[in-house]
């Protein structure tokens, strides 16, 4: 990501917002993904396999999340003075 996208997403709220919406969805998924994988599977190398799924998906769904929360604090810093 370079400056002129980081600006862009720091300046327009509403993007920076939808990019939190993602994030938190993400999360969610990851954490179904790992209540199902614990509470229907046997235990087994597939239920490992389909848990580590929804870690890497919820985790990747939090970097998105906090990410854009950062983002939006800061266009609010920005804004502050306006």
């Amino acid at each position: 990501m370079d400056k002129q996208s980081l600006k862009q997403l720091i300046d327009d709220p509403k993007k920076t917002l939808r990019l939190f919406g993602l994030g938190a969805l993400l999360f969610v998924v990851g954490m179904g993904i790992i209540q199902w994988g614990n509470q229907l599977m046997e235990p087994s190398i597939e239920q490992e396999v389909t848990v580590l799924c929804g870690l890497i998906v919820g985790g990747a769904g939090f970097v998105t999340a906090i990410t854009a929360q950062i983002l939006l604090i800061f266009s609010r810093f920005q804004n502050m003075g306006k």
